[in-house]
Protein backbone atom coordinates (compact mmCIF):
# COMPACT_ATOMS: atom_id res chain seq x y z
CA UNK A 1 0.00 0.00 0.00
CA UNK A 2 1.55 3.36 -1.04
CA UNK A 3 1.69 6.13 1.28
CA UNK A 4 0.85 9.46 1.15
CA UNK A 5 0.07 12.62 3.16
CA UNK A 6 -3.95 13.99 4.32
CA UNK A 7 -4.70 16.90 4.63
CA UNK A 8 -3.49 19.73 6.88
CA UNK A 9 -4.58 19.06 10.90
CA UNK A 10 -5.62 21.72 13.12
CA UNK A 11 -3.05 23.12 15.66
CA UNK A 12 -0.51 25.77 15.05
CA UNK A 13 1.89 26.37 12.21
CA UNK A 14 5.77 25.66 13.12
CA UNK A 15 7.60 28.59 12.70
CA UNK A 16 10.84 29.31 14.34
CA UNK A 17 9.58 31.23 17.19
CA UNK A 18 6.43 30.17 17.48
CA UNK A 19 6.77 26.35 18.72
CA UNK A 20 10.82 27.15 19.63
CA UNK A 21 9.83 26.31 23.49
CA UNK A 22 7.30 23.91 23.82
CA UNK A 23 7.80 20.55 25.46
CA UNK A 24 5.23 19.24 23.95
CA UNK A 25 5.56 19.95 20.00
CA UNK A 26 9.18 18.54 20.63
CA UNK A 27 8.19 15.48 22.30
CA UNK A 28 5.78 14.83 19.23
CA UNK A 29 8.57 15.69 16.96
CA UNK A 30 10.24 12.83 18.64
CA UNK A 31 7.11 10.50 18.56
CA UNK A 32 6.77 10.97 14.49
CA UNK A 33 10.69 10.27 14.07
CA UNK A 34 10.95 7.23 16.52
CA UNK A 35 7.80 5.94 14.66
CA UNK A 36 9.53 6.39 11.12
CA UNK A 37 12.62 4.86 12.39
CA UNK A 38 10.92 1.54 13.07
CA UNK A 39 9.01 1.54 9.74
CA UNK A 40 10.06 -1.60 7.83
CA UNK A 41 12.03 -0.51 5.10
CA UNK A 42 12.63 -4.25 3.79
CA UNK A 43 16.25 -4.03 4.20
CA UNK A 44 16.57 -0.88 2.34
CA UNK A 45 18.71 1.97 3.78
CA UNK A 46 19.41 5.85 2.70
CA UNK A 47 22.52 7.42 3.24
CA UNK A 48 21.52 10.71 1.85
CA UNK A 49 23.71 10.63 -1.16
CA UNK A 50 21.75 9.28 -3.80
CA UNK A 51 18.17 10.22 -4.80
CA UNK A 52 15.99 7.52 -6.11
CA UNK A 53 13.09 8.45 -8.56
CA UNK A 54 9.68 6.65 -7.28
CA UNK A 55 7.69 8.36 -9.87
CA UNK A 56 7.15 5.29 -11.26
CA UNK A 57 5.28 3.61 -8.35
CA UNK A 58 3.51 6.13 -6.98
CA UNK A 59 -0.05 5.65 -7.76
CA UNK A 60 -2.71 8.61 -7.64
CA UNK A 61 -6.31 8.13 -6.99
Amino acid sequence: MPWALQTWIEGEVATPHGLSGSTTFALDLVHLVASLRQADTRGRRFEGKDVVDISPIMTIG
